[in-house]
């Protein structure tokens, strides 16, 4: 009962924090969030990682302005790696939770994001509030369970770790940042900048655990297909949630990888029923064989996922960024899938890579 309560609450806070960071759609916002979710991991425990979470979604609950909205996502996630992330399950479940919510982000959305600078002020979707509450329910329940007593994690950070842990978790928000000023002619540079930040911050970080990090890459790279119907959500939720069930018995990130490239040849082809199949089983399959067992990478992937959208990676109109109408009829799409093939190769090249280390070092 405790584990599934434990999945349950790390999820439903990541699918919260991913709609709210999706819906914002700030470079700077997703900034502050990462680098307090990473400082929150790192240093809380127990009940004063459960008061961070608690004192996250009340803020979240609030239309503040756009740091105040990082501080509180980044307390949210943070809190729940330090004090639910004593299980790869639990891990696991913040990245699934940030995955369908970065997703089905426009499904829960009043009003499109492309239009979101013209209001006043910022609207929370009544949608949001309600999957704020359900979280906050599971969140004081696990406190009940005792979960944030007992929550430990089975291998301690050494000190040469935690200095690759702090060159990650600070310098891959800061590389997102620092690409965000740049202007770039044509957008298929900034696509492979990023493919280079994160594939280097995946071999930064100790061991094999920058595998969730290549994962989160080429999350961004593939979903490239609006969710904007119940039909579609439904399809990758059973997708997302096949690919776990296939990845947990059967552990072939390379596998999944290679599934992966087929969904976005597919989409590239037009074929965008295969590739909203291909792609989430894929992604579930993946994020199942990596396995995330450290609360500090997998911090680090989830925030880089609604950062790195922001920039972005691929053309998402409307969606996982803004574009300006008069480029968004006649942009060229050959840049955006041959860029995502090459993230999924670069991400497969560095798993076989990151894999070889740890059995180098069991």
């Amino acid at each position: 009962m405790k584990p599934a309560l434990a999945v349950l609450a790390s999820v439903s806070g990541a699918f919260v924090v991913a709609l709210r960071m999706t819906m914002e759609g700030s470079v700077g916002s997703g900034v502050v969030c990462a680098v307090v979710a990473f400082a929150a991991a790192m240093v809380l425990g127990g009940r004063t990682a459960c008061a961070a979470a608690v004192l996250g979604v009340l803020i979240l609950a609030v239309p503040f302005s756009e740091p105040v909205t990082g501080v509180a996502a980044g307390l949210v996630v943070g809190g729940l790696a330090a004090g639910l992330g004593g299980t790869r399950a639990a891990l696991g479940a913040l990245v699934v939770g940030t995955v369908a919510g970065f997703a089905l982000s426009p499904m829960f959305e009043s009003i499109p994001r492309r239009y979101a600078d013209y209001l006043s002020e910022p609207v929370i979707p009544t949608t949001h509030y309600v999957a704020m509450g359900v979280f906050a329910v599971l969140l004081l329940a696990a406190l009940w369970a005792g979960l944030f007593q007992s929550a430990e994690t089975d291998d301690p950070i050494t000190a040469a770790d935690r200095r690759r842990f702090i060159v990650a978790g600070l310098g891959l928000p800061a590389c997102l940042l620092a690409a965000s000023s740049f202007e770039f002619f044509e957008r298929w540079p900034l696509a492979l900048l990023m493919i280079v930040v994160f594939v280097g911050a995946a071999f930064v970080l100790p061991g094999s655990t920058g595998m969730v990090v290549l994962a989160a890459l080429v999350t961004l790279a593939s979903v490239a297909s609006p969710v904007y119907g119940s039909e579609s959500g439904v399809i990758l939720l059973a997708a997302l949630l096949a690919g776990l069930g296939v990845g947990w018995r059967w552990s072939r990130p390379v596998v999944a990888l290679a599934l992966l490239a087929v969904g976005v040849v597919a989409e590239a082809l037009g074929v965008f029923l295969m590739g909203m199949v291909f792609v989430p089983l894929a992604l579930g399959m993946l994020y199942a064989s990596v396995r995330p067992s450290s609360g500090p990478a997998t911090v680090i992937a989830v925030t880089a996922i609604p950062l790195a959208a922001a920039i972005p990676i691929t053309v998402q109109f409307g969606w996982t960024a803004y574009t300006p109408l008069t480029s968004a009829l006649t942009a060229p799409y050959s840049w955006l899938w041959a860029t995502s093939l090459v993230a999924v190769a670069a991400s497969a090249v560095g798993v076989v890579v990151l894999q070889r280390r740890r059995n180098g070092s069991a």
